[in-house]
């Protein structure tokens, strides 16, 4: 019998601890929501990246307006009434190159919307009264002129093909808008175009 009993406290001795916890199973721990906490963190830490992404944009980047030294108010949309065209017409010029032997003949109209004057700004309009609406009737002059300069600097092939003409309206509607603002031309209709 002392074999045996040596026998047995040899082999309790000689268990790897592989063994031990194989015999006696230890209960896991539950995981505490580790997947959920690393998606939460990264939510987070993206929402503040974007917040400060954005406030970096928009303090550093974008260019602040300045007028001699003075920052100027966010321009505010003007109120326009419905669009109405204005035509200017009889406009007859000879095209750049021909030595006056050829001509255009145009009526050209222009698509626009007045802007209403607010009773801020009709003091210093020139003697319209509150709320009064600015038209391009007082500005023909102006356009007529625009519009000649324009058309007298074009080529033959600028003024007969598509391509030129849709530039030409281009820089007729970038030009006059210029001039005619806070009026707006939207559209350049040729109405009338005979090149001779």
């Amino acid at each position: 019998m002392p074999e045996t009993a040596t026998t047995k406290a040899v082999e309790e001795i000689e268990k790897t601890p592989e063994e031990e916890s194989s015999e006696e199973p230890k209960p896991e721990k539950p995981k505490s929501g580790g997947l959920l906490q690393t998606v939460i963190i990264i939510a987070i830490t993206q929402i503040i990246t974007l917040a400060g992404a954005f406030f970096f944009v928009k303090m550093y980047l974008v260019p602040k307006v300045t007028v001699e030294g003075k920052a100027v108010e966010e321009i505010v949309p003007q109120e326009r009434e419905p669009a109405q065209i204005h035509m200017i017409e009889d406009l007859v010029v000879n095209p750049a190159g021909t030595n006056g032997t050829r001509y255009l003949s145009a009526t050209i109209g222009l698509e626009y919307a007045k802007a209403i004057e607010s009773e801020k700004s009709a003091g210093t309009s020139g003697g319209y009264s509150a709320g009064a609406v600015r038209g391009m009737g007082n500005k023909e002059p102006v356009i007529r002129d625009i519009l000649i300069a324009i058309l007298t600097s074009k080529n033959i092939q600028q003024l007969s093909s598509a391509e030129g003409k849709e530039a030409l309206r281009a820089e007729i509607m970038e030009k006059i808008n210029y001039e005619v603002a806070p009026d707006t031309v939207y559209k350049v209709y040729l109405v009338d175009y005979v090149l001779q």
